[in-house]
């Protein structure tokens, strides 16, 4: 379950790697976490926010539980996802 505590871990730990502008959508009732950074990344920038966010969110059965986009003039230009066990 996506809690407001996990949240707020999850920023703090997002604002320490990155200063990109980031928003968070909880959808499915708790069970999915959509991460959006609101800006242009290299691969590597964007694997250690995925693996940030991987380790944060509970993983849950037969569906993914997270998904990290990255946008650039309100257009998804590169996205993870996981959490499914």
């Amino acid at each position: 379950m996506i809690t407001q505590r996990l949240l707020d871990k999850l920023t703090t730990s997002l604002g320490r790697e990155t200063e990109l502008p980031i928003s968070f959508e909880i959808q499915e009732d708790g069970m999915f976490l959509l991460v959006a950074v609101e800006a242009a990344t290299n691969e590597q920038a964007g694997q250690r926010i995925a693996d940030l966010v991987d380790r944060s969110v509970p993983r849950r059965h037969g569906d993914d539980s997270w998904m990290v986009i990255f946008t650039q003039r309100g257009k998804v230009v590169d996205s993870y996802f996981g959490g499914n066990l």
